[in-house]
Formats: structure tokens, sequence, C-alpha cells
């Protein structure tokens, strides 16, 4: 794609989404330039077509409409910033073997100022024996410690995927496979979907998985396929490692698109829905911040290369310290 064509297409795609799909909360002045969105560029894409309101003389963009801007025409922002921390930890040696990672949740109350004392409850059984304390929790996560390519066993997937772009969407039009199917546009959760049917056509066996890509230091939430192997269930996730490829944040030599991410992803469950909860509060999804650091590596001597490290686990839940 031209450089001088990406604002008209980046518009073009922000319109391909309804706008009660949007919240006009970014304040253009304060948050444009957080963005990478500069005065000149952003007129551009306002004469182009781009969704925004006016208010007591105030100018008003969505805050998904920046951050798809801003993947597409490559901007500095803080969520490029962390796709490039990602990257990074994706192209370390020790990404390409398993690792012992310790993962801190910290959460405040969704209902403040309730006279009952809170309480905090899990609500994945990858957190089953943890004991919430009073607003944060420390997990160790082991990740499976072999590499995993799947090749040509997955050739359905990789080129659906290929079919798809990234486009960040809320919820309910996250959970909308008629999106993407009028439109070609998908985040993790409908890419998830489409390409679940994608494998059930051509004879793959498959099944959902949703957790966190373990990214440092802050892991997002993320949802990906599993295939069936003779090994077990090892993660696929075509759709989201032909995203970084195509974004120039992380080269395909590093990491192909057959390849299994299963090192750096941590399953917490298998639900299509809009947020997924770690913890409840009463019945309610607490607001949960998380973060990671890598503590160990998980490795078997073998032969030398990524084929060469011995067979591991399948994805371990995490346990208690």
């Amino acid at each position: 794609m031209h450089p001088d064509t990406r604002p008209a297409v980046a518009v073009e795609r922000a319109r391909l989404v309804p706008d009660r799909y949007r919240t006009f909360i970014a304040e253009a002045s304060h948050d444009a330039p957080v963005f990478g969105l500069q005065d000149a560029l952003l007129q551009e894409l306002l004469d182009l077509g781009l969704p925004h309101e006016r208010r007591d003389g105030r100018l008003f963009l969505d805050p998904m409409d920046l951050e798809n801007t801003t993947n597409l025409l490559g901007l500095p922002s803080p969520y490029r910033s962390a796709l490039e921390l990602w990257a990074r930890s994706m192209r370390a040696p020790t990404a390409l073997t398993g690792s012992r990672y310790e993962v801190t949740l910290r959460w405040t109350c969704p209902a403040p100022g309730h006279a009952a004392r809170c309480r905090f409850v899990p609500a994945t059984p990858a957190l089953a024996g943890a004991v919430p304390g009073d607003g944060s929790l420390t997990v160790r996560v082991d990740t499976p410690d072999s590499w995993h390519d799947f090749g040509a066993a997955i050739e359905p997937l990789v080129a659906a995927a290929a079919e798809l772009t990234f486009h960040k969407v809320r919820w309910p039009l996250a959970g909308d496979p008629g999106f993407v199917r009028e439109t070609g546009l998908a985040e993790c959760r409908l890419a998830t979907r489409c390409l679940l049917r994608v494998a059930e056509e051509a004879g793959i066996a498959t099944r959902p998985a949703c957790g966190f890509f373990l990214g440092l230091p802050f892991p997002a939430p993320h949802s990906w396929l599993e295939v069936r192997t003779g090994d077990g269930w090892p993660a696929a996730d075509p759709f989201f490692l032909a995203t970084l490829h195509g974004w120039g944040v992380l080269d395909p030599q590093d990491w192909p698109v057959r390849g299994s991410p299963r090192q750096l992803l941590w399953r917490t469950g298998a639900e299509f829905c809009s947020h997924v909860p770690l913890l409840t509060h009463d019945g309610r999804p607490a607001a949960v911040r998380v973060t990671a650091r890598r503590t160990g590596r998980l490795h078997r001597p073998g032969p030398a290369g990524r084929g060469g490290v011995s067979p591991g686990p399948s994805p371990c839940l995490p346990s208690m310290p």
C-alpha cells in the first residue's frame, strides 16, 4: 500500500463500523497527538470523512478509530510501543522454549462504597486454588517447552487468515461473524470464529481458546485456536502472526506464520464473549490490571535448531508459588 493512500484506506475501514459501536470520548486537541496524529494529518482524515462529534466547540473522536488509524499508518503511539515490546519478546531466544512467568493481577472494587467487606472470587479454572488478597495476586504460569511447526497441516487456516485485516471493534460487533464476512475486518475474537468455521470445512480438528498473550511487561487479552495433533492441542494463531508481520513489528523469519506461539500464551478459558473475567465481586466482573515478568526458562537440551527442542507437556495452568 502506497503511503499516500493509507489515510483514505484508514477512513474507509473506520466507516465500515456503524456509529452505534463508537464512543466519542477522545478530545482531539489532547488525544490525537498521543496517537501520532498531528494537526495536518488529522485534518486530512477529517476531510476524508473520519467519524467525529463536535460538542461545545470541541472536537471528539473515537479512541478505537484512533488506534486503528495508528496501526495502519505506523505512527508512534502507546499501542505501537506495546506492539514493539511484544515483538521483542517474540524475537528473544527464550521465546522458542517454555518459560516460567510471574503474572501479577491488581484490581479495585467494581462497586465502591458498599458496607460489606469485598470478596473477590476467581472466575476461571486457571486461577483454581488462588486466594485473592485485598488488591493483588501473583501466580506462576509455566508455558510449554517445545517449538511446534504445523507446516502444511494448517494451510487452509493460513490462507483464510491472509484474507482478513486486523481492525479493533467493540462488543457485540466483535462477536458478529456477519461483520467479518461483509467487510473482511476482524480482531482476534472474530478471526478465531472465522477460522474455526474454515477448519471445520477443511476437516481440521480445532477448538477455541482465550486468555492472555504474555507480551512483557503488559500481557494483552487474546483469543486463538488450538489444533489437535498427536502431542495434544498446541496453539495456532496465523491471523495474529500475519498481522504482526504486516505491521512490520515482527520478521516472518523470527516467527513463521505456521509456527505455534504457545510458549507465549496463557490459556484461561474457551469462551467467546465481550470479556472473560479473571475475578468476580458479588457476581460482577472485576476490572483487573495484568503485568508479567519472565523468571526462568523451561528447556530440555536437544539437537540444535528450533525443531530440536524435545517435546514438552500440554499448556499448563498456573500453580501458586
